[in-house]
């Protein structure tokens, strides 16, 4: 079988016209390239070269054999220089799903700053639910997922890291109670509450929290998206609990807004999100680094990883 060091070396002979340069074009050394030509002769059964003075005299299959050859070693070369850019993560396409509150603005600006020195890399990017994010992944369409936890297909078809995140309170800047320095749950007694709809579970645990101290618990508004809710909380209409991706989301959006007031809060259970990666899909260096800066954000955002399965 002709190898690829065959041709590179029958490829420096003709160019350069003498053993001596080519084995020093290819690192090796003059005996070497001459026993390749020979070798790649035999295998051949073709003369490529007349031996006439001392001098290599290509002969005219040796010139159809450089035609090919030449492209044959291009198209590796440019395959390795590839291959080495995937392998170092700057080349490649990505797919991922993210929960709404950090999809408006916070994972936009990780991705943004993660491909600015990737000119090569490609990104779809989805804003979904928590349950749709789940299932993205769980069907190995996406590479990355951003979600609340949901243990039920971890393991079989993927793999998540979870995290505790801070909570906190929002509350409009211009009522009496945004005056305080901390905010308890006797506090919250009979004000309306703007936030997820009843049954997920911070909601339960606000309305827990409240009746818990002998409060009414008041709920005005419920939604699907936690970031909306802070709208609301600018109208007054109500205080909110979002967790620390939210309140970040939100402040990026509104850098210089003066009319909510994040208080920290803290729940029995806390608070969660997860970052979920698929088993079966095929991962690659582009992917694993994106992970690691995602990680990053979570934990600069006050993120306490809770289990690591990766």
């Amino acid at each position: 079988m002709i190898t690829i060091q065959q041709l590179r070396f029958f490829n420096a002979v003709m160019k350069f016209g003498s053993l001596s340069q080519a084995a020093a074009a290819v690192n090796r050394t003059q005996p070497a390239v001459s026993s390749g030509i020979k070798t790649l002769e035999d295998m051949l059964d073709l003369t490529l070269f007349e031996r006439t003075g001392g001098k290599l005299v290509p002969t005219a299959e040796a010139h159809f054999l450089l035609e090919r050859s030449e492209d044959l070693i291009n198209r590796l070369d440019v395959t390795e220089e590839l291959l080495t850019t995937v392998r170092k993560g700057t080349v490649g396409d990505l797919r991922i799903a993210c929960l709404p509150s950090a999809a408006q603005f916070l994972m936009p600006r990780i991705l943004a700053n993660y491909i600015a020195e990737r000119p090569d890399v490609k990104i779809s990017f989805m804003a979904r639910t928590s349950p749709t994010t789940h299932e993205l992944i769980a069907s190995q369409q996406y590479d990355l997922g951003l979600a609340e936890p949901r243990r039920d297909l971890a393991g079989e078809s993927y793999f998540i890291e979870e995290y505790k995140l801070p909570g906190f309170l929002a509350i409009n800047a211009n009522i009496k109670l945004a005056n305080q320095k901390t905010i308890t749950p006797q506090d919250l007694d009979g004000m309306p509450f703007v936030g997820l709809y009843g049954d997920h579970y911070t909601t339960k645990q606000i309305k827990n929290t409240v009746e818990q101290y002998g409060g009414k618990f008041f709920q005005r508004v419920d939604l699907q998206t936690a970031i909306s809710s802070l709208l609301f909380v600018e109208r007054n209409i109500g205080y909110s609990f979002v967790d620390s991706l939210t309140k970040s989301s939100y402040e990026l959006i509104n850098s210089s807004q003066k009319n909510i007031v994040f208080y920290p809060f803290t729940l029995e259970h806390g608070v969660r999100v997860a970052m979920l990666v698929p088993k079966f899909r095929l991962r690659s260096a582009l992917a694993d680094s994106l992970k690691v800066v995602v990680r990053e954000a979570i934990v600069s955002m006050g993120g306490v990883a809770v289990a690591d399965a990766f």
